[in-house]
């Protein structure tokens, strides 16, 4: 008899656990660029502004290519590895996105009119993440770097 209760007080212990805490649904997001420009252009990926990049893809007129993934509850929030982002077109011309651990993006050159990778939700149709296009106007009033 003892037994029985010592099992009914565990088997109840953990349905309460299991039952009654939900964790938020949360989804994978990936980290778009498109390129609509029609120059390549290409994408060095840091972690920090001081380090060397941990990686690079470059991106032919018309692509889209991911450049990282998150897990997150929600797509506002961005969640990619990449804390420093260069886009580099073959005329040698350019952007330097940063973004510190809490801030937008402090880098005098990036891209114009407000556009920064680091701010979703530009989200692709049909997909979760973020997308930044860069637009033939990019490349034409890209910084000397």
């Amino acid at each position: 008899m003892r037994n029985n209760k010592l099992i009914l007080l565990v088997f109840g212990t953990f349905l309460i656990c299991t039952l009654s805490c939900t964790e938020p649904d949360s989804d994978w997001y990936t980290c778009n660029i498109k390129n609509e420009a029609t120059s390549e252009v290409k994408i060095r990926l840091f972690l920090r502004a001081n380090i060397p990049p941990y990686d690079s893809l470059i991106i032919r007129p018309g692509e889209t290519k991911a450049f990282g993934k998150y897990f997150s509850p929600a797509p506002a929030i961005y969640g990619c590895e990449a804390r420093k982002i260069e886009f580099i077109f073959s005329n040698g011309l350019g952007y330097i996105c940063t973004r510190p651990e809490l801030g937008p993006n402090t880098s005098e050159l990036c891209f114009l009119n407000g556009k920064d990778p680091f701010l979703p939700p530009r989200l692709p149709e049909g997909e979760l993440g973020s997308i930044t296009t860069i637009t033939q106007e990019d490349f034409e009033n890209a910084y000397d770097l």
